[in-house]
């Protein structure tokens, strides 16, 4: 089997990974430090190919399921594999890193959970799995990680809780004349009674938006959802 000539991406943010003059591995977009063992220069290319495909699905499109099918693939083919443990674990809890302030006037790029589970993050099959590969740099680094998605987990969980329940959920991607069609529903639905929430793309991504998502999936009875094109349907798989 061939090395690859591909580089790996980013399971951060998909950027590229290079190396940096004191040998240390990085991502040039977010600044995502790996491991050299991390990068799997010896991966054959075929490999590289799926994982930054997975990669795409995951973050760029926000199709968790597709990328969660395309590393189960992976591991079933290479079962020590851990980028591919570690990119279904992200997709089960369907995770994205955004850009977000840290505190001292800075940005990077935080976890936000779009799949608000009750059980805890730690407690995954995937991490399990993952931890048994690993050697200890390697665990400590993800079990951090993972540590900081659980945070996130349990504290958008929290806030679900303590959000007023809706009849009806309205999702689309966002075109014109869905966002017109949603109006009219809208105005329709609560000149009914019914209490009306919309999942709209625009809104800012964060905990407490992501936990109204959450509790409005949980509690409508109705959900709607408006496409102009098939495309937007895909767009909106993630909420509905």
């Amino acid at each position: 089997m061939s090395k690859h000539f591909i580089k790996p991406a980013c399971s951060t943010c998909g950027g590229n990974i290079v190396r940096r003059d004191d040998g240390q591995f990085v991502c040039e977009n977010c600044g995502n430090i790996y491991i050299a063992s991390e990068t799997r220069e010896e991966l054959p290319s075929d490999i590289i190919r799926q994982l930054n495909n997975a990669n795409d699905l995951r973050i760029t499109q926000r199709q968790f399921d597709e990328a969660a099918n395309m590393y189960e693939t992976i591991i079933e083919s290479y079962p020590d594999q851990l980028d591919a443990y570690w990119g279904a674990f992200l997709s089960e809890y369907g995770i994205e890193y955004v850009k977000q302030e840290n505190g001292r006037g800075e940005k990077e790029y935080k976890p936000i959970c779009h799949r608000i589970s009750r059980f805890p993050a730690t407690q995954s099959v995937y991490l399990e799995k993952l931890y048994k590969r690993c050697d200890a740099e390697e665990e400590q680094k993800f079990r951090m990680k993972a540590d900081e998605i659980e945070r996130i987990r349990s504290s958008t969980y929290e806030i679900s809780k303590n959000q007023e329940p809706c009849d009806v959920l309205i999702c689309h991607a966002g075109k014109q004349r869905e966002i017109e069609c949603e109006m009219q529903l809208k105005t329709m639905l609560e000149s009914k009674g019914k209490k009306v929430f919309v999942a709209r793309p625009s809104q800012k991504v964060d905990i407490t938006n992501e936990a109204r998502i959450f509790n409005a999936i949980n509690t409508a009875e109705y959900l709607f959802v408006i496409a102009d094109v098939v495309e937007s349907i895909a767009a909106t798989q993630n909420v509905w």
